[in-house]
């Protein structure tokens, strides 16, 4: 019976073995095909909330008050649009110098005409996005600068600005709906790394370069891998914000590209329902090699 038994127990043990072992990398290969085609599908509907929201202020750029320099209709116009205040946290309209002379929610005389980005919409006459920097207040900001072109002589003669500030949330909005599994959330890195949005407060303006994930997004790659990084093991999706492939010409500009949205999930979260079925499995397993060896034992 021992030699019947022992053999018959341990091939058991072993196509149990294989077998949960081929059950989890089948898991892992669909999770991450699910992930990939799903951090795909929701970078482009991020690029299509923030080319709307460009489009917003574009609108504003070119309505009569604004190009007219009408300052009252303009605060009026500022301060009646919902779009503007729910996707932006500031927005201001700016003379030719750059000094803010309409706003809502920045600092009114404020001069922003020696910023790269200004000049940039200035020179170019395209909308352009700031790299994060600290704006006067040491606030950590993006700034998307849209050019205005005067009623009579079609001259530059301002931007209007909107400002995401990384502590306030606005940036975020879009990527806060995604959602991966139960748990699983989204986050955004620029191009060098640096992230600009995440769930946890605390990791915003972290240096994630050294992440797989982030460092294969920062290579060009599209997709998803299963990664234990810091003892956690997760599986992250990884995709470029495809803004400038948009058809809208206004973000064309270079300063629009390099974005990359990433989606994680832990990966317990993930077996959690399964988790259970294979701890009967396993204690069934052992309870078909045991009870033999029980019986010759008794019997011997």
């Amino acid at each position: 019976m021992l030699i019947t038994v022992v053999p018959v127990a341990a091939l058991l043990i072993a196509l149990a073995a294989v077998g949960f072992f081929s059950f989890t990398q089948l898991t892992r290969t669909l999770v991450e095909q699910r992930d990939s085609e799903l951090v795909q599908l929701a970078a482009q509907q991020v690029a299509g909330y923030w080319a709307d929201s460009v489009y917003f202020l574009s609108s504003t750029a070119s309505s009569e008050p604004v190009r007219t320099g009408d300052l009252e209709r303009s605060q009026l116009l500022l301060w009646g649009s919902t779009p503007l205040a729910e996707r932006f946290d500031r927005v201001s309209i700016t003379d030719a110098l750059g000094t803010i002379t309409v706003t809502r929610g920045g600092e009114l005389g404020e001069n922003l005409g020696d910023k790269t980005y200004f000049e940039r919409a200035r020179r170019l006459r395209t909308v352009v996005r700031s790299d994060v920097h600290n704006d006067s207040s040491g606030r950590s900001v993006i700034v998307v600068a849209v050019p205005i072109f005067d009623a009579r002589r079609g001259g530059f003669a301002g931007c209007v600005l909107g400002t995401w500030d990384l502590e306030q949330g606005s940036l975020g909005q879009a990527l806060a709906q995604i959602r991966v599994g139960e748990h699983g959330f989204a986050y955004l890195v620029d191009s060098t790394g640096t992230i600009l949005y995440h769930p946890s407060r605390d990791l915003i303006r972290a240096d994630a370069r050294q992440h797989p994930a982030v460092a294969a997004l920062l290579n060009g790659e599209t997709g998803a891998q299963t990664i234990t990084f810091r003892d956690r093991t997760t599986v992250v999706g990884y995709a470029p914000i495809p803004l400038r492939e948009r058809a809208s010409s206004l973000v064309s500009d270079e300063t629009w590209g390099g974005w990359g949205l990433l989606t994680s999930e832990l990966w317990d979260d993930i077996i959690a329902p399964v988790r259970p079925k294979l701890i009967v499995m396993g204690l069934l397993l052992i309870l078909v090699a045991a009870l033999p060896l029980t019986i010759v034992a008794y019997n011997s």
